[in-house]
């Protein structure tokens, strides 16, 4: 037998589910056809580490976004999407730097508003000049000379 309750009972429920169900799409970063994100690309002299759908942080804030990255000429032309407004604008002399988010390698990119007058217009570029890589210490002992090495790898065991 049907109460009079069912139907406003499934109301409910459906309401219920589609407030779930578009909470959770806006998580995964899926954005509508009626909005226009903010998009900039970042010039980095390495791009190792870097992936798409890595996220971007503005002090220390999730605003973005990867959402590629490319090599052309030895460089990594990583271009990010804004989604936050409340991070705009960014200025002219705004800058990006990789960062390990932790011990396993995961990265992010923090982004740096800039302090000069003026907007970085969407779909601007930050040269290399203002971003920055991390450096491995794998890297650094391959410079050094095989005595040094061992010797700095023995002062680093040490501690």
């Amino acid at each position: 037998m049907r109460s009079r309750w069912n139907l406003p009972i499934y109301v409910v429920y459906a309401a219920f589910c589609l407030l779930v169900a578009g909470l959770l799409v806006s998580q995964i970063g899926v954005s509508g056809p009626w909005s226009h994100p903010y998009e900039v690309t970042a010039v980095f002299k390495s791009g190792d580490g870097i992936l798409p759908n890595n996220e971007v942080l503005l002090n220390g804030v999730k605003v973005g976004r990867v959402e590629s990255v490319a090599a052309r000429n030895g460089e990594a032309y990583v271009t990010m999407r804004v989604d936050d407004s409340h991070a705009l604008p960014l200025h002219p002399d705004a800058g990006a730097v990789v960062r390990k988010k932790n011990l396993l390698g995961e990265t992010y990119i923090q982004l740096t508003r800039g302090q000069a007058q003026g907007q970085l217009p969407a779909g601007s570029t930050i040269p290399d000049a203002r971003t920055a890589s991390p450096v491995d210490i794998d890297t650094v002992l391959s410079i050094l000379d095989p005595q040094t090495r061992q010797r700095l790898q023995l002062l680093i065991s040490g501690a």
